[in-house]
């Protein structure tokens, strides 16, 4: 039985690690190494850990061998020998390797750019004694090898990409509404340790990637929980104006309290740790570090996908009303200041100004501590009539334009 298995493509694909599409990776057996791979390698490639631990020791120098055949060197045949039966023994070889040939962890898989630690991020079961494994592989090579978290493979994938990408083949591999709750809390700690791990390291480039790649990775699961909060938020809006009506109180002030029926869905709790990630290290030298805010932190992640900035809007319905402490913005200021460079930018910001707007139509005539209002911000950003200001203006009432103090000298 071989040690493990690498990140690969079918043959309609190629050989370039992962396909194109990120949500359809698959794995492949590693296969025979060639005849002249030295004895490091080929007692990694047999699972005897013992021997290999002694090599290594000995003969260092080993570790910086690359297969003819496999494509990669012995300690990512070690990251990806799972299926041990002696997962400690396993780990001690990781650790020997990274100590005595730090630079092992830092090369690549010529066909795919994959380091190990593209390897340990890999995940292919989530139980919690595998997940547990591969979190000790992760630590350490954290520990050992940093600078192996910032490095792409040839198709763009930093190691993080590769989790999310990873963890939600995963999950679909079962029932998708089975899988969709979390059962036990332990299995809800296994199954986030890899990924806050790697989030309490300077991953860099922002949130824009990883938030895609989690959404196009289950876009079907969120966008059917979308619906049916939007459905149910519909609903309640009508009862709660209904009420307002009722009361005497005002009906345009009426929303429906936070939804709680996605709060264990587990592409929800993975968005809410990254946006809780760039939360904390956006504010880790204020003291005290501000509440965190999840509306907000996802109106701040420029071309958040859609699904969700809804999401958010649906938990956390009382966020789209209150102001940001330090700016004095509302999410739909945040939002009118994205920047748009491309087709797709356009397009996402048009769609979230319109769910904001739709929210909370007030927020169109709030203005910031700079005195502007969502109109200015989304005319300094370029944005057109027809991609945004058209519907900020459609909540105004006539007469109620004042001169921007962006604008007064134009």
């Amino acid at each position: 039985q071989k040690p493990g298995k690498r990140a690969g493509t079918d043959d309609q694909h190629g050989k370039t690690g992962l396909p194109t599409s990120p949500s359809s990776i698959t794995m492949l057996d590693l296969p025979d190494s060639s005849p002249n791979a030295p004895e490091l390698y080929k007692l990694v490639e047999e699972e005897n850990w013992e021997l290999a631990l002694e090599r290594v020791e000995d003969e260092p120098d080993e570790a910086t061998y690359v297969d003819s055949n496999t494509k990669c060197n012995a300690l990512q045949v070690a990251v990806l020998g799972r299926g041990t039966p002696d997962p400690s023994g396993r780990i001690s070889v990781i650790r020997a390797f990274l100590v005595a040939c730090p630079e092992a962890g830092l090369m690549v898989n010529e066909d795919n750019g994959f380091n190990a630690l593209h390897y340990a991020c890999m995940v292919v079961d989530d139980s919690s004694s595998k997940l547990e494994e591969d979190h000790a592989v992760v630590s350490l090579l954290l520990e050992l090898c940093p600078k192996a978290i910032k490095m792409v493979s040839k198709e763009g994938y930093t190691p993080l990409d590769v989790h999310l990408i990873a963890m939600s083949r995963v999950k679909r591999r079962g029932d998708i509404l089975a899988v969709r709750r979390t059962k036990k809390n332990q299995k809800a700690a296994a199954m986030t340790a890899i990924l806050k791990t790697l989030l309490d390291e300077d991953v860099g480039g922002g949130l824009a990637r990883p938030m895609d790649l989690l959404f196009e990775c289950n876009s079907l699961a969120v966008l059917e929980q979308v619906a049916l909060e939007e459905a149910q938020a519909s609903s309640s809006k009508l009862r709660a104006r209904r009420q307002a009506r009722s009361n005497g109180g005002s009906v345009t002030s009426a929303y429906s309290a936070g939804s709680t029926n996605f709060a264990q869905f587990w592409v929800w709790e993975w968005a809410l740790i990254l946006l809780k990630s760039e939360h904390n290290r956006k504010f880790r030298n204020s003291k005290p570090i501000p509440p965190f805010n999840a509306m907000h932190a996802a109106a701040q992640v420029k071309d958040c996908p859609l699904p969700f900035l809804m999401l958010s809007m649906r938990a956390f319905p009382n966020q789209v009303r209150a102001p940001d402490a330090f700016t004095g913005n509302l999410p739909l200021h945040t939002v009118a200041g994205w920047e748009t460079s491309d087709p797709s930018s356009v397009s996402r910001k048009s769609m979230a100004l319109s769910a904001l707007v739709s929210e909370y139509p007030q927020a169109t005539k709030v203005r910031n501590k700079s005195g502007k209002t969502p109109m200015s911000l989304a005319l300094e950003t370029g944005t057109s009539w027809d991609n945004g200001v058209r519907r900020l203006t459609t909540f105004q009432r006539e007469g109620s334009f004042h001169r921007e103090p962006s604008f007064a000298r134009r």
